[in-house]
């Protein structure tokens, strides 16, 4: 009787172990994918404001997660780097 309780535990803990595995990469993405949102926002905001005074911001990968990820300062740094790219 002892024995199988402690398989039942042994199974349960695997069990337990295997779907915190998969579970984990689904929020990982789901990160990924609001702060990607967020970025386009901000680079949406940005250039709306900065295309009156003709400075823009391109859209791409790199940029949409930099905005995405930093927030404001994300957006002054690739500001600073458009700045010093010209």
């Amino acid at each position: 009787m002892s024995e199988t309780v402690g398989i039942v535990l042994i199974v349960l803990v695997v069990l337990t172990l295997l779907v915190s595995l998969l579970i984990k990469p689904f929020f990982v993405f789901k990160k990924l994918v609001v702060k990607s949102g967020v970025g386009i926002a901000l680079l949406f905001l940005f250039n709306y404001v900065g295309g009156l005074v003709s400075f823009t911001l391109p859209f791409n990968p790199i940029t949409v997660l930099t905005a995405g990820f930093l927030g404001i300062p994300g957006i002054m740094l690739l500001t600073y780097l458009q700045y010093l790219a010209k």
